[in-house]
């Protein structure tokens, strides 16, 4: 239960590192920045292919925002490299996009540690956890099932054991008890 703990505190933290529940300083809004900054500083160049690449990345961007997957992951990792091998991005775009795509390299990286789904990353760990942990208060729960049962059957078995010899006693007091009177009857007829 302990590790539960420190491993459910972990996954916090690492959601609040993401989607920022707790703060404004999370992956999500220093990628939300860059984005910004990066669409500003494009807006500024005169290029139809600069601006299609531009929404072709920012597609791909808003698609893993939507669904954070392993595919929208790889799909967003992809089109950052194609958007920095392109030959329309102009080189004094260079600071803004390497801005970027150090944040959503971050942020991809946090989402893959965190897990797409509840079978990979941290969220897997816990649930692991949680399973085992289930199994073992289980299983405690059927050996204290199993010990009640016994300890009541070992006390059953006593109770009659006890119960037998002060029948037994009483009846062999009651039968000395009866002699007696029934010899001083006797010795007055």
């Amino acid at each position: 239960l302990d590790r539960y703990q420190q491993q459910f505190h972990l996954l916090v933290d690492k959601v609040n590192r993401i989607e920022g529940i707790e703060t404004s300083d999370n992956h999500r809004s220093r990628l939300e920045s860059s984005r910004k900054k990066l669409k500003s500083a494009a807006s500024s160049y005169d290029s139809f292919y600069l601006e299609v690449e531009l929404l072709e990345l920012i597609e791909k961007d808003y698609r893993y925002l939507a669904d954070s997957t392993a595919e929208s992951s790889n799909n967003l990792l992809k089109a950052v490299s194609k958007f920095a091998m392109s030959e329309h991005v102009p080189s004094s775009l260079k600071p803004e996009f390497d801005q970027y795509k150090q944040d959503v390299e971050t942020l991809v990286a946090a989402a893959t540690e965190l897990g797409h789904s509840a079978d990979e990353g941290l969220k897997a760990q816990l649930r692991k956890n949680v399973h085992n942990a289930e199994n073992g208060i289980k299983s405690l729960q059927t050996e204290i099932s199993h010990a009640i049962k016994l300890k009541s059957e070992q006390i059953r078995t006593q109770l009659l054991v006890f119960g037998s010899a002060i029948v037994a006693i009483l009846s062999i007091l009651l039968f000395f008890i009866g002699r007696s009177i029934l010899r001083r009857i006797n010795a007055i007829n």
